[in-house]
């Protein structure tokens, strides 16, 4: 019995394929009966809710405007200044959602195209699934979860981004503790045996990779070759109308490259 729920905050408003997405997911109200379970779901035994998903984009917006906890001027002026140009509107996917083919925060400062690059790294890893993701054998998509190979290479790329970034642009990894030590520690600091004992106890599922594999490249030296070179081809045959974040991410694969193999 799990003692968690997974808040979504996808809308059926969103678009039409969204619509149809979560009614895969969260099915639909029967005529005389109650809506209750349409905000709820199951995927993968993790439990979900969505109470945000019928909530017309107009009266997110009102919400926000209305409410007194927290100051929204900050989205507010994000939104306008870069989404619209003016006027408040659109909406943002996840910082690292695959399917948002421009994150258009990223550009609002120069050193923060690094992140829009890892994201584009991201991006290209998820699409070529037959190399980086999981096969399913049920559910909406064949392709499940970013595999070792995958997961390796983000976890190399996005310290060689702060680098290049000449800051920490990364600063979840600061802000998120484990037992009062950061993400930043324990990815990229602790003994790796120690590392992985705290992650044990906020994700115990076999869904782990130890995290000797994720630091060392050279445990996926028969693969990285290729995958690298996967990659390149990928990115360069996109046409980005962002050449920079793709370069930049080129930039990356290369250093990744240069640190653990003579490719």
């Amino acid at each position: 019995m799990t003692n968690y729920v997974l808040i979504v905050g996808t809308r059926d408003d969103e678009s039409s394929t969204r619509a149809k997405s979560m009614k895969t997911r969260f099915g639909s109200c029967s005529s005389g009966g109650s809506c209750l379970g349409v905000y709820f779901t199951r995927s993968n035994d993790i439990p979900k809710a969505a109470p945000l998903r019928f909530w017309s984009y107009d009266f997110v917006w009102a919400f926000l405007m209305t409410q007194k906890e927290f100051n929204i001027d900050r989205l507010v002026e994000l939104y306008r200044r870069i989404v619209l140009g003016g006027s408040v509107g659109g909406r943002y996917g996840c910082w690292h959602c695959t399917l948002v083919i421009r994150q258009a925060a990223n550009y609002y400062r120069e050193e923060y195209l690094y992140a829009e690059a890892i994201r584009l790294l991201y991006r290209a890893i998820s699409n070529i699934g037959e190399l980086f993701r999981v096969r399913k054998n049920q559910g909406y998509s064949r392709w499940g979860a970013i595999n070792e190979l995958g997961r390796a290479i983000l976890f190399n790329a996005i310290p060689i981004a702060e680098e290049l970034a000449g800051k920490r642009i990364f600063y979840g990894l600061d802000k998120a503790t484990v037992k009062s030590h950061t993400l930043r520690e324990i990815f990229y600091v602790m003994n790796v045996k120690d590392a992985d004992k705290l992650i044990k106890t906020t994700d115990p599922t076999d869904r782990r990779v130890p995290l000797a594999r994720l630091r060392d490249l050279t445990t996926h030296a028969h693969q990285l070759e290729s995958a690298i070179r996967q990659l390149r081809h990928y990115l360069r045959s996109q046409n980005h109308k962002d050449q920079k974040a793709v370069d930049m991410v080129i930039e990356i694969l290369s250093r990744i490259t240069h640190g653990n193999l003579a490719l």
